[in-house]
């Protein structure tokens, strides 16, 4: 690492051009009806460097033993986020687990919205309107992301 101090070094140039795909990836509108359709996201670039960043935690980042995040995981992770986002999405919270998942959370407008990352073929998801007297959801996403496009339309729905 560049220096001693952490926050300096998460944004180092030298830190970010060891991360495998330097640039955001871009969101091909023409792939998948869950993409973008041209609209920036403000804060993706913000998100993308936090992605880098956790990629180049060693095991036991958490002073135990935490896991390594697997580098394809977070790119899965980040370009998944970006396509069921859209420009009214707020930033979500980008959290590594010690099992060496990625966390992506939402506490906004009296939801609770959690998607953890666990490996490459399994999403695990929490939503919980708080407001209200319905049982949180909780389900295992594979190849369908489909519902992730809804949860998240439901941080901004007004």
């Amino acid at each position: 690492m560049a220096g001693n101090n952490l926050a300096e070094d998460y944004y180092s140039p030298e830190v970010l051009s060891d991360f495998r795909w330097n640039n955001p990836p871009r969101v091909q509108t023409t792939q998948s009806k869950y993409m973008l359709e041209e609209e920036e996201i403000s804060w993706k670039q913000e998100i993308f460097e936090r992605f880098a960043y956790l990629t180049i935690l060693r095991s036991g980042w958490d002073s135990y033993s935490a896991k390594r995040i697997n580098e394809d995981l977070a790119q899965d992770a980040f370009e998944i986020l970006i396509s069921v986002a859209n420009k009214r999405t707020p930033k979500p919270d980008v959290i590594p687990t010690k099992a060496g998942g990625i966390n992506i959370e939402w506490h906004v407008n009296n939801i609770d919205l959690e998607i953890e990352f666990t490996s490459l073929s399994d999403i695990e998801v929490y939503y919980d309107k708080l407001n209200d007297d319905e049982e949180p959801i909780e389900e295992l996403l594979s190849a369908d992301i489909s519902p992730l496009v809804n949860y998240v339309n439901m941080l901004t729905t007004d």
